[in-house]
């Protein structure tokens, strides 16, 4: 079946988000949405299901609420009559019975086979959903939108926090799925993998557009130059009339102050000139009324960049030695001996549950190793993206939050507000009505004011729309302090120049320290041979 949403204009609480959605799905189809954070991705895929609530599965991004449950349960409960049958069935032999009877036991092997896939253990299904980490609580989310087997999955952010194989293992599985699928994503890299179609969402409507991310891309610079002539030519119709209408006003005040009140003639002349001003004056107000060519440029905040901060004097920021870190009797680093240089941006990858935000977690004190030391220089002042985003009072605004920092004015807080994108009903609601991708662009407006000597971002472009991304990586390339990354974002891990440390086998690697593949050893053993024969002067040796 195919899937079909029209609302004008579509609404939340009676506000209008977008002027006009008329979305058509066709059966089978894999279609990207994407736009700016806010503009309602999010709460579009909820209409949607609400609308086919039979024929759709909506995956959900933030499993907080579901904290306290089992992982397996979590996944079970989208069959809620076999996880009630569970429940009851080590007391109930007739619930037993039932839970046989309705394939349970293959249904729960059916999760486990799935699980296995995306590297989730039998015991990590067992722990509650609270203690996994954000790969693996996106993995559970995806398993049970897998086991819903609805007609059309609505997937909302189904890469964030996975590690780059768990990204291209979720593609191939939607690429051999004949699922109607519709989902957001921020991730260019999956969009291109995956979507046969984007949707492209604005304040004023959704446009379809065929082709993957690149294809888009490439249909948008093309728009965009377009858009770029029309604006100046516009700008430039606007300001002729402006400069005639200026110069046929220095007229009549020229032809005002010479102009006898008895002259007929002159003020006759006068008249018309008058006449003629205030024609080139509607003509330029009608201009400016008709224009509905936006500025492309009007939305450009890279010229943002975090506040500086003052130079870093010693040789290193951070030291590891020895460190070991056990978590619920699993050990989870062992002798890891590593350091930060003074001038040294850090890259770390792994596979999810290696432990990189632990590793975050340590650095910044909320955690002790169980062995070994990290030392900080004690001049070091540091600052953190909290991808969990604990560090923001739900109840307050954002307006609220950032004038409890210290010097801030009221007109200086709306500023850099707006410049993040934050509208005005936005500033001043509070922070648990934002979506997860406002309340990362708050974490950041928190950073600019930080003026740490280290930077630590982990997953720092979750939840960011693809705009917010690159301002993001303007903003770090340009910080004059040092930047410690925790990603699988392809274009960062691309883009950012680091040292790269890879989290591995219970330890942490630098990637940039390693022997590369095609190091020929015998060569270079052969050419250390060679200078055995070569004289003080460079000459070669021979028997002669």
């Amino acid at each position: 079946m195919s899937f079909y949403y029209a609302q004008k204009p579509f609404e939340l609480y009676g506000k209008t988000l977008i002027e006009t959605v008329d979305i058509q799905i066709q059966q089978g189809n894999h279609v990207a949405l994407i736009g700016d954070n806010g503009v309602g991705k999010t709460t579009l895929l909820t209409a949607i299901h609400n609308k086919y609530p039979d024929d759709t599965y909506l995956m959900h991004q933030n499993l907080a609420m579901y904290g306290e449950e089992h992982a397996l349960d979590y996944i079970m409960s989208v069959d809620a009559t076999l996880l009630t049958l569970k429940r009851k069935m080590t007391q109930d032999l007739d619930a037993l019975g039932e839970f046989i009877d309705l394939s349970g036991y293959e249904f729960e092997q059916d999760i486990l086979t799935k699980a296995k896939l995306f590297q989730l253990s039998a015991s990590d299904l067992d722990k509650k959903v609270k203690e996994l980490s954000g790969g693996q609580q996106t993995k559970i989310a995806i398993i049970r939108a897998l086991m819903s087997n609805k007609p059309c999955l609505l997937l909302d952010e189904p890469t964030n926090h996975l590690d780059s194989h768990m990204v291209t293992l979720l593609a191939n599985m939607i690429n051999e799925s004949k699922q109607t699928i519709l989902l957001v994503s921020h991730l260019r890299s999956f969009i291109n993998l995956v979507a046969s179609q984007i949707i492209e969402i604005t304040s004023q409507k959704t446009t379809m557009y065929e082709g993957n991310y690149e294809n888009y891309e490439q249909i948008k610079a093309i728009e965009q130059q377009s858009q770029v002539k029309a604006f100046e030519k516009a700008q430039k119709e606007i300001n002729d009339l402006k400069s005639s209408m200026d110069q046929v006003q220095r007229w009549h005040a020229s032809a005002k102050a010479k102009a006898s009140v008895r002259n007929p003639y002159e003020q006759k002349k006068l008249s018309k000139l008058m006449k003629r001003a205030k024609a080139k004056e509607t003509q330029l107000t009608h201009k400016i009324n008709e224009q509905d060519i936006v500025n492309p440029n009007q939305h450009d905040v890279t010229q943002y960049q975090f506040q500086e901060t003052d130079t870093f004097q010693n040789k290193y920021l951070l030291q590891f030695d020895q460190m070991g870190y056990d978590i619920n009797n699993t050990c989870l680093y062992h002798q890891v001996n590593l350091n930060i240089r003074k001038g040294e941006n850090i890259l770390v990858t792994g596979n999810n549950g290696s432990g990189k935000s632990v590793l975050v977690d340590i650095i910044t004190g909320k955690r002790a190793p169980t062995t070994g030391t990290v030392k900080h220089s004690p001049s070091l002042k540091i600052a953190c993206f909290d991808q969990k985003h604990d560090n923001l009072a739900d109840n307050l605004s954002p307006k609220d939050l950032v004038m409890k920092l210290e010097g801030m004015t009221n007109s200086h807080a709306q500023t850099i507000l707006s410049a993040f994108q934050f509208t005005t009903d936005q500033i001043l609601q509070p922070i648990k009505h934002l979506s997860m991708g406002e309340k990362s662009r708050l974490q950041f407006v928190l950073l600019y004011f930080a003026s740490p000597h280290l930077l630590i971002l982990d997953e720092p472009t979750n939840y960011f729309d693809i705009r917010t991304q690159k301002l993001i990586m303007s903003m770090i390339e340009s910080f004059n302090g040092q930047v410690f990354i925790v990603s699988h974002d392809a274009a960062i891990i691309s883009e950012f120049q680091a040292t790269h440390w890879h989290i591995e086998n219970k330890t942490i690697v630098n990637k940039d320290l390693e022997v590369k593949e095609d190091f020929n050893i015998e060569a270079t053993k052969n050419l250390l041979e060679d200078y055995k024969d070569i004289d003080a002067f460079g000459n070669f040796q021979t028997d002669n």
